[in-house]
């Protein structure tokens, strides 16, 4: 049993890392995707434009709008998905407060049957000693945990906030790129 706690716990980080590295990947991406159509703008601003030229870059941006969306569903799906591993979590720490409350009164049983079997009486109460020490780890990992967790959602608050602010300010220069954009095709046709 406590390795499967220990394993499921490793489970819910590991999936952690992978849904953070997912994102941190996506938004690397998008970020690096707008920069190139940022550049592309300001070479437009210095250089007369083609027609072909324009119609590639409004193909990309329509491209990295696709791509937006894209990441935007994956992000809803990745926070699913945490959700779930959110909620499997916590069934897994009732389910090792069940056990723990079983292993308790199973513990307290064994003890009054120590007092009727004094031939057993050394071996099991090393038994129980060591049956506590147990205990005491579980539930001071299971306070490690808990803590974990707490520093787990802050951190993903933290990056949802930052993620809403970046979407805001691609939102921006994505509005920017576009007046920019009408501009020199207004520029153009005069």
């Amino acid at each position: 049993m406590n390795e499967t706690a220990q394993s499921n716990e490793s489970d819910s980080l590991s999936s952690y890392t992978i849904v953070h590295s997912t994102i941190r990947d996506l938004f690397d991406a998008q970020h690096s995707a707008l920069e190139e159509v940022r550049q592309k703008a300001e070479k437009q601003k210095l250089h007369y434009v083609l027609k072909s030229t324009h119609d590639k870059v409004c193909h990309e941006l329509e491209e990295e709008k696709l791509s937006h969306a894209k990441t935007a569903v994956l992000l809803a799906k990745t926070k699913d998905e945490f959700q779930f591993l959110k909620d499997e979590n916590e069934i897994l720490k009732e389910q090792i407060l069940k056990d723990k409350q079983t292993f308790e009164t199973t513990l307290r049983n064994k003890q009054s049957k120590l007092s009727r079997e004094t031939k057993r009486c050394d071996f099991l109460h090393s038994k129980c000693s060591e049956a506590e020490r147990t205990i005491e780890g579980l539930s001071d990992t299971i306070q490690s945990k808990d803590r974990e967790i707490d520093l787990l959602k802050q951190r993903l608050k933290n990056q949802k906030d930052n993620m809403k602010q970046k979407l805001a300010e691609i939102d921006i220069n994505k509005m920017q790129q576009d007046y920019m954009a009408k501009t020199l095709g207004d520029s153009i046709k005069t």
